[in-house]
């Protein structure tokens, strides 16, 4: 077994900026990169179009020393418009697209027996033929599976059947401090502190590792064991700041890659924050590009 195999599954895809440049992004795509970054062996599962930005991902992936593997599909390879990049990003699905439709086959299902990670977000999960395709990696397929992640991304239309099953998979959790708030709502877990409300969240769900991110304020981690770590955000120097597009997938790649080297919860935390700080000084996640 690969010990520190990787796999980010879900959207791989193209962020258009207002200054019209293009930039690869996707969350799970994302955590990859920045998990190979800390030292693990990544791999990107997705789906793109017969295109040319198909292509391009292809290549970009390769450049960036992460492994794609790739479903081509009959539909086009996806991108976001991005708008308000400074602090707070927001995004724009435009559809139909390619990740929406992963399809399982012999080369994931291998991947997936042999990994210690796999993250996947929300956004797949309210995508029908994807979530199907998860369901099936995270069951007999993926049963020795170390770390399964599920990565809370908000977004139009995200329905409440899906986002539970994705917390019925997971045994870390990840979200900001809005998503946390609107989930804690939505199961009716919400109490009087944070870290009461993470601890229903791992009784209810059984999940181990509750991650909350809180933009330019803090982040904090609560395991099942007791453990909690909160630490303020960093403060990137003005002239240094470019946007936080990927703040917080760099911070979930971090955490996980430290998790799979042996490192504490605390270690681990500290490690996710710094990655987090350092991809706000530059455009998109941190890609190579041709």
């Amino acid at each position: 077994m690969h010990n520190n195999l990787v796999i980010g599954f879900g959207e791989f895809l193209f962020d258009c900026f207002p200054d019209g440049r293009d930039r690869p992004g996707g969350a799970p795509a994302n955590f990859a990169l920045h998990a190979a970054r800390c030292g693990a062996e990544s791999v990107i599962v997705t789906a793109c179009g017969a295109d040319s930005r198909g292509e391009m991902l292809t290549g970009i992936a390769a450049g960036s020393g992460v492994k794609m593997v790739c479903n081509v599909v009959e539909y086009p390879t996806g991108w976001v418009k991005v708008s308000g990049t400074d602090n707070a990003p927001t995004y724009e699905i435009i559809r139909p697209n390619a990740w929406e439709h992963i399809r399982l086959s012999d080369e994931i299902v291998s991947l997936a027996r042999n990994a210690a990670v796999f993250c996947f977000g929300s956004l797949c999960m309210n995508a029908p033929e994807t979530r199907s395709t998860i369901c099936a990696i995270l069951g007999a397929e993926g049963k020795d599976i170390r770390y399964k992640v599920f990565d809370v991304n908000l977004r139009d239309d995200y329905g409440k059947a899906s986002v539970r099953k994705g917390l019925e998979l997971c045994n870390i959790l990840k979200l900001n401090d809005y998503e946390f708030i609107l989930l804690s709502m939505m199961f009716n877990l919400d109490s009087d502190s944070e870290e009461d409300t993470a601890r229903r969240f791992m009784e209810m769900f059984e999940i181990e590792t509750v991650i909350v991110t809180a933009g330019t304020r803090y982040s904090a981690v609560y395991t099942a064991d007791g453990t909690k770590s909160v630490i303020p955000t960093p403060v990137v120097p003005e002239d240094e700041f470019v946007d936080a597009v990927a703040a917080g997938d760099a911070f979930l790649g971090a955490f996980v890659a430290s998790l799979i080297d042996g490192k504490t919860i605390l270690q681990a935390h500290g490690r996710a924050v710094s990655a987090a700080a350092e991809v706000c000084k530059f455009q998109g996640a941190g890609f190579v590009e041709p």
